[in-house]
């Protein structure tokens, strides 16, 4: 689509003088023009190379490339400054360095990008582009490698080794493939070698692992912005050890400090060797220099840049001076770093431009020439549409030509309707502008602006609105995968088995029984019994999944402890159940009021939600409409984490229940919650004549009465408040939705009182504990329950830094935060002790608002201080570990954790989880105190901690421990204890038989087919390595159910793994056998010389006319026991290699016959 606001700022008269000013002049200045139009300017000077738009700082920058972007989808990138604490924490997340490698391949594939960084990135010392350009490799199809230096090549790339990739710069391998996360790429890659040569390239998916596409090459990117050859790493250590040689002149706690990083150099134990840079004898450059002679540098407010530089040099200089009097840094710790002036040298032949609001100094580059625009920001009317046709009027009068940018058609159509009713006329334009007239054009903006000169005025749709439309972003696979099952299994876990109970998983072992090779699960039991299961039987055995770190109770083998456990737990769970069913089922006679459909103010309502819905949140929306268009009352669960989307599915019912004319009550346990849910509520209601209100103690006596009497007089739609609205003095003209959030957070006598408005209306209860899909698959049919496991497709990763406290570098972070008008949580989880931790913080950040915060606190103090905290009236919040859950500040992105190694790995997810709750970048900064002797437990701890930066394992861990914590929170006190006993997946099996046995649904006999054959089916440890690769390959395969799965699975393990061994095929072949055999009611099948036995459980024999249809075209024989059970004997030679394929195919006839 032709972009008419870049064609018409073309054509205006600044910017044609700026474009003759550029053929003659190198530095162009420009005053009295405002950003809005500047960014149009920068747009349209991308030609042939690529810009660089130099801005003060980092959210400015931010907001900027932001802007570039709504004016030319694609055309900017943002290039992040490198905090320098990241050269001192031991372990971060790679997200941010990782979005710089992008920007630095986007620079030198000269991709005609504007390259949007601030001005800190300019002084730091980077590779020449011409050798960091020889850094990335290209890797063909048909290349000759060799695998090991291939993997070498990713080793010293720097690229982490994993046993299974899920995040950029990791690799794996197995057998004759490498699967590689290309940093510069969406997804990984599957290069699979044959000999010394590599066969293929595939793209695959990091949620299934199976290959998309194939790629004829690579192009590998290194890790890291400075790599290291190995003799330059080792000039870099002797150059290192000269100089600590020389200034060491005496021996105190600083040289010994300087000596230990010294040696943690050489010996290889810090990742990042940027801190050498200062003895690299070779040459290094700035940023600037990877931009080619011809670019146009751009700078925004140029005269701020030096105030700029020496707040940035003096709080570096400030921030490290007592690291250099410790020795934790080398002495020539600012040597990486260019000075200003060679900076300012470095610009002098490049052409630059100083874009400048109303400043004429221009004392960063002295330009030869300055353009005066005469522009300015165009007035924002803040939906008073009167006042803005009243001005529209006035700019018609003065003949201007007006451009009204709407952000898509409808808004453009929508525009024009508004002006009709003004009698102004409005153009939908397309290709060319009307001059003098108002056009309307589809294209987005976010500071609009009028320039003098041209008469000409452009402004966007949120000029004129209240709203600020936000684009939809879009949906993402990458991060924050849905938990789906606990099946993981690794040696020493605690595991269930169906008939044996509690014991420990010791490993896949392979086993010889007369010749024939199986692998088999070793299961340890109480008194060292031994148990060893058929891989093929593994679904009998579950992960044990219980509370916290407590160790369940091993049982004995042949012991009836497990059976009573299991008994007492049934009875227990049949009780529970039996109250939901009977609940349920009086709902379900009980009679409501069944709402209207959809209607067209419902759409409109729901298009002006800004983000894109997850998954989970439409189909709870779908449920919840569902609910309330049936007459039977809603009671419906809405689980999800704080910010999962539940306040939106809470506002589209309450949509829908006003659009019949009916009240909606919600009801919170705290005036925190109630006002942040007040909030939310009016912002999406703002455009429509709906009344919300807000029961507090915020609110008067007086205010409050006349609220109780307008909701009685049918005069409040929407009323928010806690228990206050449990009041007998609270009446309601016509309730018609009740939403409860977090009712297991009200007392008794409340939950009592909500039992009472529950009568006859909809109730939707909302809760911020997620809980785990296997549960609520348990439960279908006797509570009806939506889960939103889908984290937002708007939420941006948390920067994650796990470092031994370290006060310098907090109060940098702290800084950094602050000086982008955010906020910031510390925490700190002991109380008696919390007020040294403020004096500390008040002396580290001294003009900080320091507020403090934890449970020993009156609750009135408590929601007051996280009211103002709210409101920005502080600038930190030093806190326990109260915050867990339930804030939602997305003007708080930094959160700093003093002593994380005391805490599990679900709270610090939970306490991670505050931040990073809007499009900004946010901060986690997880501490341990410095030099302490670390216990075996929280080393492990600390290492988890360490993968916990990278959301893999760790977070699932995270993530389970706190479904489960959901699931005892959902079930209660009682049935927490049998849900510890049996473990969790147990509980669900028990909890799911209950619920089918009293809704007398036939619950089917599950038969385990046992399959003697003389053939080998087993998993080689030569073609899967990994002990728990291979026994997630095991669940996919003894879970096959049919032809196109078998088939499915056998090329996904082919994909990943390699050629199938024989020993894999016949395991594939035995495993769909057993599962159609087990549906048939075999029992047995059993190769015996030169036939094949089928022994059937007794009620599933076949039946004459099936008898007759096999015999048709199988030479079948049959025998009758003395007891009667009769077996089908197939005439087949058990040794011919073909064996399973026969075999496959005559249990096929069977399930055929039986099926007509």
């Amino acid at each position: 689509m032709k972009n008419l606001l870049q064609d018409v700022v073309q054509s205006t008269k600044s910017y044609s003088h700026l474009v003759e000013e550029l053929n003659s002049k190198d530095h162009v200045g420009i005053v009295n023009i405002d950003e809005g139009l500047a960014l149009v300017y920068a747009v349209n000077l991308l030609e042939k190379e690529n810009i660089l738009l130099i801005c003060e700082n980092e959210l400015q920058g931010e907001k900027i490339t932001t802007s570039l972007n709504e004016i030319s989808p694609g055309v900017a990138i943002f290039l992040h400054s490198e905090p320098s604490h990241f050269y001192f924490v031991n372990s971060h997340s790679k997200e941010l360095t990782h979005d710089r490698i992008r920007a630095f391949y986007e620079i030198l594939s000269h991709k005609k990008r504007i390259i949007v960084t601030p001005l800190e990135s300019l002084f730091k010392k980077l590779m020449p582009p011409k050798e960091y350009k020889k850094l990335f490799k290209t890797i063909k199809v048909g290349q000759i490698i060799e695998m090991d230096d291939f993997v070498k090549l990713l080793t010293d790339f720097d690229y982490q080794r994993c046993e299974m990739v899920e995040n950029p710069g990791q690799f794996s391998v197995r057998g004759g493939i490498v699967d590689v996360f290309n940093i510069i790429d969406k997804n990984p890659i599957r290069v699979e070698f044959f000999d010394d040569e590599i066969d293929s390239l595939r793209v695959f998916d990091i949620e299934n692992q199976q290959s998309m596409e194939k790629l004829d090459k690579l192009r590998l990117s290194p890790a890291h912005e400075i790599l290291f050859k190995d003799y330059e790493k080792q000039e870099l250590y002797d150059s290192l050890q000269k100089d600590m040689k020389k200034s060491k002149k005496k021996v105190g706690e600083r040289e010994i400090r300087l000596e230990n990083l010294t040696e943690n150099y050489i010996n290889g134990q810090v990742e990042n060797l940027e801190g050498l840079i200062p003895y690299y004898k070779g040459e290094l450059c700035s940023l600037i220099h990877y931009f080619s002679q011809d670019t146009h540098f751009l700078f925004f407010e140029g005269d701020r840049f030096n105030n700029q530089f020496e707040s940035f040099s003096s709080q570096l200089k400030e921030d490290f001076q007592s690291l250099l009097e410790r020795g934790e840094i080398f002495p020539n710790f600012f040597q990486r770093f260019f000075a200003f002036e060679q900076v300012q040298d470095f610009l002098q032949d490049k052409k630059t431009i100083d874009f400048q609001g109303l400043s004429k100094k221009f004392n960063f580059i002295k330009p030869q020439s300055i353009i005066e625009v005469n522009s300015k920001e165009v007035y924002s009317f803040y939906g008073k549409v009167p006042e803005f046709m009243d001005q529209l009027a006035q700019w018609k009068k003065e003949a201007y030509t007006v451009l009204i940018l709407g952000q898509d058609k409808s808004r453009c159509n929508n525009i024009v309707e508004m002006l009709s009713n003004y009698s102004i006329e409005g153009y939908i334009q397309k290709e060319n502008i009307l001059s003098k007239k108002v056009n309307i054009v589809q294209g987005s903006l976010e500071k609009g602006f009028v320039l003098y000169e041209d008469k000409l005025v452009v402004l966007s749709d949120r000029n004129i609105f209240k709203e600020k439309i936000k684009s939809k972003k879009k949906k993402k696979n990458k991060k924050g995968k849905k938990i789906e099952s606990f099946t993981d299994l690794k040696v020493g876990d605690y595991i269930v088995h169906d008939t044996h109970g509690i014991g420990v998983y010791a490993g896949i072992e392979q086993i010889a029984v007369e010749g024939v090779k199986k692998d088999y699960l070793h299961l340890k039991y109480a008194k060292g019994d031994k148990l060893y299961i058929p891989v093929d039987q593994m679904d009998s055995v579950q992960v044990y999944i219980g509370f916290g770190d407590k160790k369940p109770k091993v049982n004995k083998l042949g012991s009836i402890e497990w059976k009573k456990s299991k008994q007492k737990t049934k009875e227990s769970v049949t009780d529970m159940a039996k109250e939901l069913l009977e609940v349920y089922a009086k709902r379900r006679k009980a009679k409501g009021y069944a709402f209207s459909k959809d209607s067209n103010w419902t759409r409109e309502f729901e298009e002006k939600f800004p983000y894109e819905e997850t998954g989970d949140q439409l189909l709870a929306i779908e449920d919840v409409k569902g609910d309330m268009e049936s007459d039977m009352p809603m009671d419906r669960l809405i689980c999800g984490d704080v910010g999962y989307g539940k306040t939106e599915v809470a506002i589209r019912a309450a949509f829908k229940c006003i659009m019949d004319n009916k009240q909606v009550a919600m009801l919170v346990p705290t005036t925190i919650l109630a006002q942040q849910h007040y909030n939310s509520f009016m912002a999406r209601f703002e455009d429509y004549p709906i009344r919300i209100e807000m029961l507090s103690r915020f609110r008067t006596k007086k205010q409050q009465e006349q609220i109780i009497e307008d909701i009685k007089r049918n005069q409040v739609d929407i009323i928010i408040g806690t228990h206050r609205l449990l009041s007998k003095d609270v009446r309601y003209h016509d309730l018609g939705l009740l939403i409860v959030d977090e009712e297991q957070r009200f007392g008794v006598k409340h939950k009592e009182q909500i039992k009472e408005l529950k009568t006859n209306i909809d109730v939707l209860t909302l809760s911020a504990t997620p809980i785990p899909r296997t549960l609520h698959m348990s439960l279908i049919g006797a509570r009806d329950m939506s889960i939103l496991n889908e984290p937002p497709h708007n939420r941006t990763p948390v920067q994650t830094y796990i470092m031994e406290y370290n006060e310098i570098l907090i109060r940098d972070a702290i800084n950094r935060e602050l000086a982008r008008n955010g906020q910031v949580y510390y925490v700190y989880n002991k109380v008696y002790d919390i007020e040294t931790i403020v004096a500390k913080v008040s002396r580290m950040v001294p003009e900080a608002r320091i507020a403090i915060a934890h449970g020993k606190m009156s609750e009135t103090k408590l929601e007051n201080i996280m009211m103002d905290f709210m409101d920005h009236e502080y600038d930190i919040l030093i806190c326990t570990t109260i915050i867990e859950s339930g804030l939602d500040i997305s003007n708080a992105n930094t959160i700093v954790i003093e002593d994380a190694d005391h805490m599990g790995l679900s709270q610090l997810y939970q306490l991670r989880g505050r931040v990073g709750r809007s499009n900004r970048l946010s901060y986690a900064y997880i501490t341990y105190r410095k030099d302490k002797t670390l216990s075996e437990i929280a080393e492990k701890r600390l290492k988890a901690l360490k993968d916990f930066t990278e959301f893999g394992s760790g977070f699932k861990i995270a993530m389970r421990d706190l479904e489960i914590r959901g699931a005892g929170s959902m079930l209660g006190s009682k049935q927490h204890g049998h849900l510890t006993t049996v473990g969790y997946d147990m509980y669900c099996k028990i909890l799911d038989e209950a619920v089918k046995e009293l809704k007398g649904e036939e619950t089917s006999i599950q038969i385990n087919t046992t399959i003697e054959l003389d053939v080998d089916a087993y998993i080689p440890s030569t073609y899967v390595e990994s002990e728990k690769q291979k026994y997630q390959v095991y669940k996919k395969i003894i879970g096959i159910e049919s032809q196109a799965e078998l088939n499915q699975i056998e090329e996904d393990i082919e994909d990943r793994y390699g050629n199938l061994p024989k020993s894999v095929q016949n395991l594939l072949y035995i495993s769909y056998i057993k599962k159609m055999s087990s549906s048939l009611g075999m029992d047995k099948i059993k190769g015996i010389n030169n036939q094949i036995v089928f022994t059937f459980e007794n009620s599933f024999f076949l039946s004459i006319d099936e008898i007759k249809e096999i015999i048709k075209e199988y030479p079948v024989q049959f025998n009758t026991d003395r007891s009667g059970n009769t077996s089908l004997i197939l005439k087949q030679s058990v040794h011919d290699r073909n064996v399973l394929i026969s075999l496959k195919e005559f249990v096929e006839k069977i399930k055929a016959i039986k099926n007509q």
